[in-house]
């Protein structure tokens, strides 16, 4: 369970639903693309190489 600003408490379920309403459907989430787009920028960055569970194919 998560606590929304007023403190009350969500089931993540209804935050993802309700997070979608009004959106177009897109190919994937934004966080999954921002998430991919950050480990790749890390990547070039430093030169890492992130082991797995962490790899991104």
């Amino acid at each position: 369970m998560f606590l929304d600003p007023n403190g009350s408490q969500i089931d993540p379920a209804s935050i993802g639903h309700r997070r979608k309403v009004g959106q177009k459907k897109k190919r994937m989430p934004c966080d999954v693309d921002r998430i991919i787009h950050h480990v790749s920028l890390v990547k070039e960055k430093y030169g890492l190489t992130l082991n797995s569970p962490y790899e991104i194919p």
